[in-house]
């Protein structure tokens, strides 16, 4: 459905509002998609409050197909925000009803609807409110009242992640992780073969995994009672490895794994 007003006409009634509009460097700046974010996946929920924020800091947003969704949009599709503002579907009710700055700064301020934003670090993504955020930005409204969902970096997570992908290689040429293993930063854990089983281990303990291989590899007689104890456990705890007490039944696959790449049986046991 073609708009009633053209890009040339929206953007001089924006400028007939704000005469510092073409003193504004950032209109040919990337409208950010949250999920553009560096390290996005180690970001959690802390919560909804509401309050006031600087629309400057707005740098991105997240609005369904109609605009940057990237479920609709090509990996390396990017919006800037002139022409986001172009494209506002619902400007030309804005400059039918508003016809000064005071009366859209007003309809920004009071209108029913929820403005709503996504707060990652000191920036922010609308997700809700969409054209009076825009028109706040554009328009250097100096601050305005949202809601704020609110997400920071689980630095543990994220240490744990970087100190995992140190050690794929190391993994892989010790032929517990496949040659074309990618890790998922969604999950803390990863899954390993070891002697032709799978065993889900949590991320943090690939240190210690490789660690104790090495261990292992020179002086197997380490391992012995960890390994007779893992034999007694139901089905090797379910061959999920999750918390410190668990890691003892690492040594029976370590120790069978190790057998196998040796082709040889470094003590007399049972398999």
């Amino acid at each position: 459905m073609p708009y009633k007003y053209s890009d040339e006409q929206r953007i001089e009634w924006l400028r007939s509002l704000n005469p510092k509009f073409d003193d504004q460097n950032w209109h040919d700046d990337v409208v950010v998609h949250f999920t553009h974010i560096k390290n996005f996946h180690f970001f959690r929920s802390a919560g909804t409050s509401t309050e006031k924020i600087d629309p400057r800091k707005i740098c991105g947003i997240d609005y369904s197909y109609g605009y940057n969704c990237v479920m609709y949009k090509p990996e390396d599709w990017r919006y800037y925000w002139l022409q986001f503002f172009t494209d506002l579907r619902r400007l030309d009710r804005v400059i039918d009803n508003f016809s000064t700055k005071e009366k859209v700064i007003e309809h920004i301020h009071n209108a029913r609807e929820a403005k709503t934003v996504v707060q990652y670090g000191n920036h922010y993504f609308t997700v809700g409110g969409q054209h009076r955020l825009c028109l706040a930005k554009f328009l250097e409204v100096p601050e305005i009242e949202v809601d704020v969902i609110k997400f920071v970096l689980d630095r543990v997570h994220f240490t744990t992640e970087m100190r995992f992908q140190r050690g794929i290689a190391a993994l892989q040429e010790l032929g517990l992780l496949p040659s074309d293993y990618k890790t998922d930063l969604t999950y803390n854990f990863f899954i390993i073969k070891i002697a032709g089983e799978y065993v889900s281990i949590k991320k943090s303990y690939s240190t210690y995994i490789l660690k104790r291989y090495q261990v292992l590899k020179k002086m197997p007689l380490k391992g012995y009672i960890n390994y007779i104890k893992a034999m007694d456990a139901q089905d090797y705890e379910k061959r999920r490895i999750d918390e410190d007490n668990k890691l003892y039944i690492l040594d029976a696959y370590l120790l069978k794994h190790i057998k196998l790449r040796k082709k040889s049986v470094p003590f007399n046991f049972k398999d």
